[in-house]
């Protein structure tokens, strides 16, 4: 896995994608909004 600095600009909505274990896939998806999670928490916190 790479850090999240790494998925800057690779990432968007509508993206589809693969989740796999070696060959197989064992899931996939498509990417519906991205949310900043770091942001979000601070805006949270008493």
């Amino acid at each position: 896995m790479m850090s999240p600095e790494e998925y800057v600009k690779r990432m968007h909505p509508d993206m589809e994608f693969e989740l796999r274990e070696g060959t197989r896939v064992i899931a996939d998806g498509k990417i519906t909004q991205i949310i900043e999670l770091e942001d979000s928490a601070k805006k949270q916190a008493p």
